[in-house]
């Protein structure tokens, strides 16, 4: 897939370093290098996946700046895996060959991953997909300006665009996936029953798209430290591995703190209604812990 994508004076440096990051956060082994203004990472599962794909597979990303002024194109493949990633050369890495994926299902990671590599450039670092080439030769053209988005490009800063807070991010994809499921009910593919339990479903995904945004956020902070020399590369790697646990254990504990909060506006609305005596409900909120 090649991907051409608008963004004031690209960096490809820190998109760079920025997509080394998500690939470790997603448990690859991951390697990067550049030369004369082209950038490319390689990137492989290990344990099962890698004995499914195959020891040498490896998913490939190449970034360099298009003809056109404000944009930078990607593109991926699934090559071989190399071990001296600079001293080969970018372009023998890049062009020496797609190897063969293990049937359809090889196939099918490799698209899920491809397509989650080009979300996060467009909702996290927030660049604008104009024109998208599959690996059939198609090309898919996008407006170059989209609808109230004239004076986007010049407003903008130079430097790669911030990423949205987890709190924003995980709130934005909540809703854009109840949208969708609101669509779908209004136009009858889902009935009342079925967009009740899938929305139920949804407000129990939220909690978890917020935990890997925040293990993201918190992933690239380590990783500005390792490079800034605050940390060493063990204490880099140590502190990444108790990422996930130490932020579930944070968020767990402050969901159950919202759940306890809003059980007791309940039960504080039951006391001033006259439903509750003050020892009623003393003892119920003691019960809550």
């Amino acid at each position: 897939m090649i991907v051409y994508f608008q963004t004031p004076n690209p960096d490809l440096v820190a998109v760079q370093k920025r997509l080394v990051v998500w690939f470790k956060q997603h448990e690859f082994e991951v390697d990067s290098a550049d030369s004369d203004g082209e950038y490319i990472i390689q990137a492989r599962k290990g344990g099962n996946m890698r004995a499914f794909l195959g020891t040498s597979q490896a998913f490939m990303v190449k970034l360099s700046l298009s003809d056109e002024p404000n944009e930078f194109i990607f593109e991926n493949t699934i090559g071989a895996w190399t071990s001296n990633l600079t001293g080969v050369g970018i372009s023998a890495v890049f062009t020496g060959g797609i190897t063969l994926l293990t049937g359809a299902a090889g196939a099918a990671w490799t698209v899920k991953v491809e397509r989650e590599v080009v979300e996060y450039l467009q909702t996290s670092l927030k660049f604008r997909k104009v024109k998208e080439i599959d690996n059939t030769g198609n090309a898919t053209a996008l407006p170059s300006q989209q609808p109230g988005s004239s004076a986007v490009l010049a407003e903008q800063p130079s430097e790669l665009a911030k990423p949205l807070s987890a709190a924003d991010h995980s709130r934005q994809k909540a809703q854009d996936a109840l949208k969708k499921l609101q669509a779908a009910h209004e136009s009858g593919i889902l009935d009342d029953d079925e967009f009740a339990k899938k929305k139920g479903e949804l407000q129990a995904k939220a909690q978890e798209w917020h935990l890997q945004f925040l293990v993201q956020e918190k992933s690239e902070k380590l990783k500005e430290a390792l490079e800034n020399g605050l940390l060493e590369q063990h204490e880099y790697e140590a502190k990444l591995a108790g990422i996930e646990a130490s932020i579930r254990e944070q968020v767990n504990a402050q969901a159950q703190k919202q759940r306890k909060d809003a059980q007791i506006v309940k039960l504080k609305a039951a006391l001033d209604a006259g439903i509750l005596s003050e020892e009623e409900y003393a003892a119920k909120v003691a019960l809550l812990g």
